[in-house]
């Protein structure tokens, strides 16, 4: 696996150069001083291309491979279960999958709709219910009421659709024996194969959803340089490490990559089990995948302006460019925009972006392009 992963360490190294060549090249020979203005924001569109694969390219650098080790013995567990208005059967599903883990456990539904109905449902289930007075801070101001509430050392996040296997506590506890972990994430899998997001072979037996990139490939790369996040469900927490933060962040519609800063630059660390644990509902349509996408899309770039990881104390290196790339991933419709746009403006304005057409460009912008475009990345 060494030797493989040092194979792709100098194709990564290789394409970076090339594409970095192509830069150079371009601020010196191509930008056109006749129309100063099309021509930078041409090239800013390459340069944004090279900062995506750059960073892209850094997550990957050594993906890393974990066994879980023996889980952590007689300690409290609580299983939080945030609910709002979902439906009473879903969240059926995901109480049963609770019911079945075999690490024992408490079960606790945090109902902010209080709805009578729910609360009949969690005393047949034998979970506990609770229900506050005021909706503040959503989900986390959800969960936060829950963590004053109950005495677990440890807190697993489940959504109302996301129903854990039975040794979903056997696989992450025990990571715990370090004291330094703070939370343990582990991949998001779904089981409505019909959902927008989905692509199927049915001959040959092979499944594609848009999620795969990221919880397969990203999450362990991240996992490497410690930044690993946790990504709303699906992770078990150390309940010391959310007190030390003051408990979920606030603030913010993405207080799952929130907290996570928060807990790096406290000193906490993260870790990332990539072992399908837990399957719950992707999105079905495209109404509720761009409600999905435009909610992470608002709150991660927030966090420009809220927890910036360039600037935020406690963070190293390797973290605060992971987590900017987290937020720079969301500006990739400033490029697109660029190549859509500046090709019309040029005929109808009679101005030229490139100073010169010529082979030296061409044969320069197809080799780029061939040795690793930042379109495949994005």
């Amino acid at each position: 696996m060494q030797i493989k992963q040092l194979k792709y360490q100098v194709v990564i190294i290789f394409i970076l150069s090339v594409y970095l060549y192509y830069l150079v090249y371009r601020i010196r020979f191509t930008i056109n001083p006749d129309a100063l203005i099309l021509s930078l924001s041409f090239f800013y569109a390459d340069v944004h291309g090279f900062i995506s694969i750059f960073l892209f390219a850094f997550q990957l650098w050594n993906p890393r491979e974990r066994k879980a080790p023996p889980a952590l013995s007689n300690v409290t567990v609580d299983i939080y279960i945030p609910t709002y208005n979902e439906d009473v059967p879903v969240i059926r599903k995901t109480v049963l999958g609770c019911a079945h883990i075999s690490y024992p456990h408490q079960i606790y539904i945090l109902d902010d709709g209080n709805r009578p109905e729910l609360r009949i449902k969690a005393e047949e289930w034998g979970c506990a219910y609770i229900a506050r007075k005021e909706r503040t801070h959503a989900k986390a101001g959800n969960l936060n009421y829950a963590l004053q509430l109950t005495r677990g050392e440890f807190v697993v996040i489940l959504d109302t659709d996301c129903v854990p296997q039975p040794d979903f506590l056997d696989k992450t506890l025990g990571y715990f024996h370090d004291q330094k972990v703070a939370f343990v994430q582990t991949p998001h899998n779904y089981y409505n194969v019909d959902s927008f997001q989905f692509r199927i072979s049915m001959e040959k037996r092979k499944s594609w959803t848009e999620q795969n990139l990221f919880y397969r490939l990203i999450m362990p790369g991240r996992d490497y340089w410690n930044s690993a996040f946790f990504a709303g469900t699906a992770a078990v927490f150390r309940k010391k490490a959310l007190e030390d933060i003051g408990g979920f962040a606030t603030g913010s519609i993405t207080e799952d990559l929130h907290t996570t800063i928060l807990l790096y630059s406290r000193g906490w660390n993260g870790v990332y089990h990539n072992e399908v644990l837990s399957n719950e509902l992707a999105a079905k349509d495209l109404k509720n995948y761009h409600v999905q996408q435009l909610r992470w899309a608002e709150g991660n770039m927030g966090m420009f302006f809220k927890c910036n990881p360039l600037f935020k104390k406690g963070l190293t290196i390797p973290q605060r460019i992971c987590f900017s790339s987290t937020i720079f991933g969301w500006l990739f419709g400033f490029p697109k925009a660029i190549y859509l746009t500046i090709p019309s403006i040029a005929v109808f304005a009679g101005l030229n972006p490139i100073q010169s057409f010529d082979f030296s460009f061409i044969w320069r912008c197809g080799f780029n392009k061939r040795s690793g475009s930042h379109k495949r990345y994005e």
